[in-house]
This record gives C-alpha cells, sequence and structure tokens, in this order.
C-alpha cells in the first residue's frame, strides 16, 4: 500500500481504538467493509451531539501525532468536515484524509433519524462500530433522496439487502417521523426496487416529516429550524479560505498539465477550482477578438475557409502606443480582481493564474514598457498566495513545444528567476520531475497558506 495510505489506515485504526477505549458511543455509517486498510474518498462517523467535541480532540490529537494537520473545518448543521493533508509534501497514495462527523441525521433542520436511537443499537464489526441494518438501510435511503432526490444507485442493492435482514426495524424507526403508511410504501417499495415510485415521492415524505415535526413540538423545531437557517447563512463568512496562486514558466515547461493534477489532488478541499490564463477574465479579450477577426478575414481572401493562419509568438516589441493601451485596458482586469477574489475567498475556491501581470515582464511584445512602470502598476494588484515558477532545461523544454528557440527561453528563464527572487511566498520547482510530484509539492503550498488563513 502507498505511503499516504498506509498512514490514513494507521490513523483510522488508531481512532477505532482510542474511541473504544474512551467509551464514545459511535458508528460509521456506510462503506466501512474494508476499513481501516480500504477506505473510499471519506469516511461518515456517527456520534451523540455531546460527544462531538471529544471526538474532534481525540481526532485531531492522532491526526497530529502521525504528522498530518487539519487544514479545513466546516461546520453546518448537525454535520462536521474534516479535511487532513500530510505535512511533508511527497509521498504517494491520497493526499487528503476526509472524515465527516454526523451528530443526527437532519434534512434542513428536520431530523429523521436520532443519533441517540442508533448509538445505542450499534452493532460490533472487526474493531469497531456499525449501525444495526435498518438504521443504515435508512440513511442509505433516505440521505439522499430528502437531499437531492434520488437514491444512489451504487447503493441500491445494498439497501435492499439490509432491508430483507430486518424489514420490521426499517418502517418502526421511519414511523416516527413519517408515519405508517409512508413507512411501510418505503419498506415495500425499497424491497421490491420500484426506485422510480420512491424518488417521485419525495415532496410527500419532506412534506409528512414537516408536519409531524411542527405537530409533535413545534417550538423546539422551530428553535432547529432558526438554527439550520442561522447556520446556513452564517456559513460561508464562517469557515471558508480560499487561494488564489499564480503559475508562471515559459511555453513548454507543462504548466498547464501540473495544474489539471493539482485540481485532480485539491478537488474535495475547495467548493470550486478555477484555472485563468493571464489575468481574471473580467474584462472581454478585445485585442484577442479583433485578431480573430482579422484571421477570418484573410481566410476569406484566400477564399479558403479551412485555410489555419499561424502567426506563432511574436518576438518584437509592439509600437509604445500599442503596448500602453494593452496595458492600460488590461489595468482595468486586474484591479476587477479584487471583486473576484473577495467571493472567492468567502465560498471557499482555488483560483490558479497562469502568467498573471507578470507576463508584461516575460513577453517580447511589451519589452518597450519601462520596467519602473512595469513595477509600479504591479503593487496595485491582488498579491498572491504564492507564485510557483516552473523551471527546466531550456533545450528539453524547446523539445516539448517549440514555439520559441532557446535562446528566448533562456531570456525569460533569466527574468523568472530575477522575479522570484523578489518574491517572498516564491517558490521555484524543477519542471523536470514527475508530474504528481510538482502538484503535490504545490498542493502542500496550497494547504499551509489555508492553514495560516483560518488560523488551524
Amino acid at each position: 500500500m502507498p505511503d499516504n495510505d498506509s498512514e490514513i489506515a494507521d490513523i483510522l485504526a488508531a481512532l477505532f481504538q482510542s474511541l473504544n477505549r474512551e467509551g464514545i458511543k459511535y458508528c460509521v455509517l456506510r462503506d466501512y467493509e474494508g476499513l481501516p486498510q480500504e477506505f473510499r474518498s471519506d469516511i461518515d462517523f456517527l456520534v451523540n451531539a455531546e460527544d462531538r467535541l471529544v471526538f474532534q480532540s481525540i481526532l485531531t490529537e492522532i491526526t497530529t501525532q502521525r504528522g498530518w494537520h487539519l487544514v479545513k473545518h466546516v461546520r453546518k448543521y448537525a454535520l462536521w468536515f474534516f479535511y487532513f493533508t500530510p505535512a511533508r509534501p511527497g509521498g504517494e497514495g491520497r493526499f487528503i484524509l476526509h472524515v465527516d462527523l454526523f451528530y443526527t441525521i437532519a434534512w434542513k433542520g428536520f431530523a429523521y433519524l436520532q443519533a441517540q436511537d442508533i448509538t445505542r443499537e450499534r452493532m460490533s464489526y472487526k474493531t469497531f462500530y456499525i449501525p444495526r441494518p435498518c438504521h443504515e438501510a435508512a440513511v442509505l435511503l433516505l440521505k439522499d433522496l430528502l437531499h437531492v432526490g434520488c437514491v444512489r444507485p451504487k447503493y441500491r442493492a445494498r439497501i435492499q439487502s439490509l432491508i430483507q435482514q430486518d424489514a420490521d426495524g426499517l418502517r418502526s424507526c421511519l414511523e416516527p417521523d413519517f408515519g405508517r403508511n409512508l413507512a411501510h410504501f418505503l419498506a415495500e417499495a425499497a424491497m421490491q426496487g420500484k426506485w422510480d415510485q420512491i424518488e417521485a415521492r419525495r415532496r410527500v415524505l419532506q412534506w409528512a416529516m414537516v408536519w409531524r415535526a411542527f405537530t409533535r413540538a413545534p417550538m423546539a423545531q422551530m428553535v432547529e429550524t432558526w438554527r439550520w437557517a442561522w447556520g446556513h447563512l452564517r456559513q460561508p463568512f464562517s469557515h471558508s479560505a480560499g487561494v488564489f496562486i499564480v503559475v508562471l514558466g515559459s511555453d513548454g515547461c507543462g504548466k498547464t498539465t501540473v495544474i489539471y493534477e493539482l485540481m485532480a489532488l485539491l478537488e474535495k478541499l475547495f467548493t470550486r477550482l478555477r484555472r485563468l490564463a493571464f489575468n481574471f477574465n473580467t474584462v472581454p479579450h478585445i485585442l484577442g477578438d479583433l485578431r480573430d477577426w482579422r484571421q477570418k478575414r484573410r481566410r476569406k481572401v484566400h477564399a479558403s475557409p479551412d485555410l489555419i493562419i499561424r502567426e506563432g509568438p511574436r518576438l518584437t516589441p509592439f509600437p509604445i502606443w500599442r503596448a500602453l493601451a494593452h496595458l492600460a485596458y488590461h489595468t482595468v482586469g486586474f484591479l476587477l480582481g479584487y471583486v473576484l477574489l473577495f467571493v472567492a475567498g468567502w465560498r471557499g475556491e482555488l483560483i490558479i493564474v497562469e502568467r498573471y501581470f507578470y507576463d508584461y515582464f516575460v513577453q517580447p511584445s511589451y519589452a518597450c514598457i519601462p520596467r519602473w512602470l512595469l513595477k509600479a502598476i504591479l503593487r496595485l494588484f491582488p498579491k498572491p498566495d504564492a507564485v510557483i515558477y516552473l523551471h527546466g532545461d531550456p533545450q528539453l523544454v524547446h523539445d516539448r513545444k517549440p514555439e520559441l528557440p532557446v535562446n528566448e527561453i533562456k531570456r525569460q528563464q533569466a527574468i523568472f528567476t530575477n522575479l522570484l527572487a523578489q518574491m517572498p511566498n516564491g517558490l521555484v520547482i524543477d519542471a523536470s520531475a514527475p508530474v504528481s510530484a510538482i502538484a503535490r509539492q504545490i498542493a502542500h503550498l496550497i494547504c499551509q497558506a489555508m492553514e495560516q488563513k483560518v488560523g488551524l
């Protein structure tokens, strides 16, 4: 088993042992068959509400001892998310340990399965605890149905198997919140695989649950509904930490490949990942549109709509008026980036920009612009959390993408190196290393930035 996966297996084994020793009533809700050695993208735990802080303390202590850091902690109504990453940039296997902690099973503040009922009747399995078959079936059946309107196909056979083991138990645990008729309908329809009929009754199930909750305990339910609504409103401002990084490098160094590998690695850590080129796409690319229009006109003149005109990279400076006009126009776009980054910050997004404003220092097209002017304008723009420069042998970079001569690549690399030397948050990475190793090194730097922002 790869290094990180072995460490996660060790963390889970130690977590089960500590929870058992401390007498914490818990259970793993689903996908537990291969634990602790084999696991999926996330592990779902359920504890009683009074034990959630103890669970958090035990979990963070065990992960810290084994060199994993808590980089993101999200608190929702009745549900906490924990995201851990290894303290070292290397290693193979999973880069993120994702643990979900439930302390009740609810939809929009309306609980339909109580944690005390599930933990009271839990069953021993290997070295940990799991729900009784009827409770596991209810979770698998209702969680996605109520929230997104479907029963996941991958769990349908499992639900049927669990109901066969304890159909009466499933009806009994559903009756208090949905009524006898709907409880019997769900059990029978799921047993027979009538998933379309179940999904068609989603709204009926939701209204039945709401009605019974308010008629049973109106004041208590109003409090819970307010707690859910308030938590939902303040959630974006309470825990999210967006990150903004810039990736630099000559054409052919592998920027795009590394970025896509990085995005796949950090997909679960951010609410959204965005890759942008040069600027924040806050203003239209008028010059690019004019260039495309000119190429279409040239194809029309040659009477060949299939003619492809490749001009290649420009290696001579623009006239000063054109370079300054381009700079002035895109300065507006870079300044508008403050708005985009503010929104991305409280949403918890990752923004990756290739080249950014530093392109003006490197491209021959803008060589006529005074360096002092570029440096002065750069101070006005949003500061990245990290600037990554991918440096490679000029000949190898040319061989990958022979658009630039080797001498031009050397010139650009000298400028990049000089720029990075002046940046406290700059990092030079060998572009000849494996893509996965480069992506993990950058991911480690991003996680460090997240820890500093949220104070974990």
